[in-house]
């Protein structure tokens, strides 16, 4: 679209701008994108989205960089969290077609008088600041729920600044909200027949990425680390190996439960959190590591689970596969080994030979029991999985394990 500045007649300045437009409802328990239906799967990420010696301080590249990392996992919404995000991540998310859920401000809980004017301020300010940055599509009342009479003030808020966003106003909770036009808990699975339900803040458990399983350098045990209020931490310090395959059945929790299963449904959920963060843990290192990725924004074996299960609007349109951990063992290991795969069977070929097909769980995950590593090591891993179609995922491996660390 080219906009034009005329003076006397005569064209004095012209700019172009890249335009879209965007449909959305919300009814029936399910977000509709020009009339598709799409079930959220994402993240609830840190507002501040800092980065590690530089901070906030990121130049627009570096966060296209990180907002494209979550489209590249196929995650398809970001839920800030608690405060409204900086506008370089507002526009870098319209650029790498990430929808954003936008809060204003909130301290957990609902409040009353000047504090509660102050979030309605916020709120008018935040939606007159960023109505025109199209990939949002919620805005989010607070981190907590919210009385009626308070959602129907937001309400009013947004009809008046923001009247044909196409957006929908709500709060975490509002389970049985009748003015909210969406909600749902932080980590439970919760379904609706009437405004879309979904998850805010699922999967809180953590684990290091330097830790790939029990029998690789530095020999982390999995879940070893110190106690949390008095308590063993064992899902606060997790391997890889492990944090993958809970980040497989926690998401199957809300994709057996998705559009298409019956008339209520679940619109989704957002894991907690995409990058590493510094803030607050429960683990033994001093700063949140529930990430898909590090804080350098490296890819941990969370990120793969999450590409393989998310790869489409609701149910997956493309088959993928994915081998947790490496190959690259001593001669007197024996373990399981474990894939995520949308396909309905998977075989695995070491050096063409098959070792069978992998004992499905939590619809996505793939275990094949005591698979014993030998002397020489093997040139190739193939998996094959059979889901109307082929595909194959390679591992191409080091030739002294030993080196690979």
């Amino acid at each position: 679209m080219e906009t034009a500045l005329l003076v006397d007649g005569k064209t004095v300045d012209v700019t172009s701008s890249k335009t879209g437009f965007r449909k959305t409802e919300f009814k029936n328990g399910m977000i509709y994108l020009n009339d598709r239906v799409i079930q959220v799967h994402g993240y609830a990420q840190r507002t501040s989205n800092e980065w590690p010696a530089i901070g906030m301080s990121v130049p627009a590249w570096l966060s296209d960089y990180s907002n494209n990392l979550i489209i590249e996992s196929n995650g398809n919404l970001v839920r800030w969290m608690h405060i409204t995000p900086w506008k370089q991540d507002i526009e870098s998310c319209d650029r790498v077609g990430l929808i954003q859920a936008m809060p204003a401000g909130d301290a957990e809980k609902d409040v009353e008088g000047t504090r509660w004017q102050q979030r309605t301020v916020v709120m008018r300010d935040a939606v007159i600041y960023n109505r025109n940055n199209p990939s949002i599509i919620f805005y989010e009342c607070g981190n907590e729920s919210i009385s009626e009479a308070h959602m129907k003030e937001m309400k009013a808020i947004r009809d008046k600044y923001d009247p044909f966003g196409g957006r929908a106003i709500g709060s975490r909770e509002m389970l049985d909200s009748k003015e909210a036009e969406y909600g749902g808990e932080m980590l439970y699975i919760n379904k609706s027949a009437h405004i879309p339900m979904w998850a805010m803040e699922y999967s809180r458990d953590e684990g290091l990425r330097k830790y790939w399983d029990n029998y690789s350098p530095p020999y982390h045990k999995d879940g070893d680390g110190p106690l949390h209020k008095g308590e063993p931490a064992r899902i606060y310090n997790r391997n890889q190996e492990s944090h993958a395959i809970e980040n497989v059945v926690r998401w199957h929790d809300y994709w057996k439960e998705r559009p298409g299963t019956g008339t209520r449904v679940s619109s989704g959920g957002v894991n907690i959190v995409f990058s590493e963060t510094n803030t607050h843990h429960r683990g033994a290192e001093n700063y949140r590591r529930s990430g898909e990725v590090d804080a350098l924004r490296i890819k941990k074996e969370n990120f793969f689970a999450h590409q393989i299960m998310w790869n489409g609007w609701v149910d997956v349109e493309k088959p993928g596969i994915h081998i947790i951990g490496h190959w690259n063992y001593s001669d007197t290991t024996v373990k399981n080994m474990y894939v995520i795969s949308s396909a309905e069977k998977v075989e695995l070929f070491v050096n063409n030979q098959s070792l069978g097909f992998g004992e499905q769980s939590s619809r996505f995950l793939y275990t094949f029991k005591n698979i014993h590593w030998k002397k020489e090591p093997p040139k190739q891993l193939d998996m094959m999985l059979q889901a109307g179609k082929y595909a194959v995922h390679k591992n191409q491996l080091l030739a002294n394990p030993l080196l690979y660390v």
